[in-house]
């Protein structure tokens, strides 16, 4: 193959790679700022659950229980923690900025900005090494109209 089909096929192949969205890794044994990227890179709809600790997935878990049980939506959890929204625009991804923290051996702080609707936005996360891999342990916002999801998930009806 020479000239211009070989240029069309490498051309062709360029297109269909960017084409088809990179699989973002659910979390990082080595960067804990990885693991929150891989988050707000997942497909609208997929499970954040591969970017959980243990304990937010049990707290996620019994808060579920919780809510079936009183046949009524989430208590305390009627927006999507990483973006602290129930709306979005998707311009919000691109100016989303991620910044490592405090660190230590066994966990980290992330801090993610971005602007939504016009507004500067800020989570801080918080990760913890859990068998092998950074995964996410908290999230937060400050201010007025600060929350912990930890909390959040700890309401009842």
């Amino acid at each position: 193959m020479t000239g211009p089909s070989r240029r069309v096929m490498v051309a062709g192949l360029a297109v269909q790679a960017w084409l088809v969205p990179a699989t973002p890794r659910a979390q990082s044994a080595d960067d804990p700022v990885a693991t929150v990227r891989g988050l707000y890179g997942r497909q609208q709809g997929t499970s954040d659950q591969p970017f959980l600790s243990a304990r937010l997935k049990r707290l996620f878990d019994e808060q579920i229980a919780r809510s079936r049980q009183a046949d009524e939506v989430m208590p305390g959890l009627d927006f999507d923690y990483a973006c602290g929204c129930q709306d979005y625009d998707e311009g919000f991804r691109t100016t989303l900025r991620l910044t490592a923290g405090t660190r230590d051996a066994a966990s980290a702080e992330v801090v993610a900005t971005f602007r939504l609707f016009d507004q500067d936005s800020e989570i801080r996360f918080d990760l913890t090494y859990e068998n092998g891999r950074w995964l996410i342990d908290d999230a937060r916002r400050t201010g007025t109209d600060g929350w912990t999801l930890s909390h959040l998930l700890q309401m009842q009806n």
